[in-house]
């Protein structure tokens, strides 16, 4: 078992609102219903990649804040996530 460096991951959802604040060109609202559905479309390409996981608790996501930001601009602008 891997004991991963204490801050990088957050809930996913404070990630995905940070980053629509920091990248206005995507004209992302960062409140629920948007996360929800980028959730439904993205999740599991950056489950893959190993960005987001799912946490055991309360099924909620997690994301690697060292690679989120940079994953999720390149699968929206259209380039790989990693």
């Amino acid at each position: 078992m891997q004991i991963h460096q204490k801050g990088r991951w957050k809930p996913a959802s404070d990630a995905y609102r940070e980053f629509a604040e920091s990248h206005p060109e995507f004209g992302i609202k960062g409140n629920g219903n948007s996360w929800i559905h980028f959730q439904r479309t993205h999740a599991p390409t950056l489950i893959e990649a190993g960005v987001l996981r799912r946490a055991a608790f309360r099924n909620r996501m997690i994301a690697d804040t060292e690679r989120f930001e940079g994953a999720v601009f390149a699968l929206l602008s259209g380039g790989a996530s990693e």
